[in-house]
């Protein structure tokens, strides 16, 4: 009954919050004994070849495992802070910009 009483009073006692972890600290090395997941691309290739026979065709290069295209440059007159975005409020007001 003590026991029961003693675990009982410790779980109602208030826990000391405990300190953020400190950011000054540059991040953790990665451990060299925990293995990193391949990229989607080079997995591809691994299962084909793990499944391949002398018949088996190469896989074809697809559109969706081909790089994006770089998105156009942004106009030398358009700062980051410019917000499109903000047209709509002008004419919900109706005003004009």
């Amino acid at each position: 009954m003590f026991r029961l009483t003693a675990r009982l009073a410790a779980a109602l006692r208030p826990r000391r919050p405990t300190p953020p972890a400190p950011v000054d600290q540059p991040p953790r090395t990665p451990d060299p004994y925990v293995w990193t997941l391949p990229n989607p691309h080079t997995a591809r290739w691994r299962r084909w070849h793990r499944r391949k026979d002398r018949t088996t065709p190469p896989l074809p290069e697809e559109a969706c495992w081909q790089p994006p295209a770089l998105p156009p440059p942004r106009p030398w007159h358009q700062t980051p802070h410019d917000d499109p975005v903000r047209l709509y409020v002008h004419q919900a007001m109706h005003e004009e910009r």
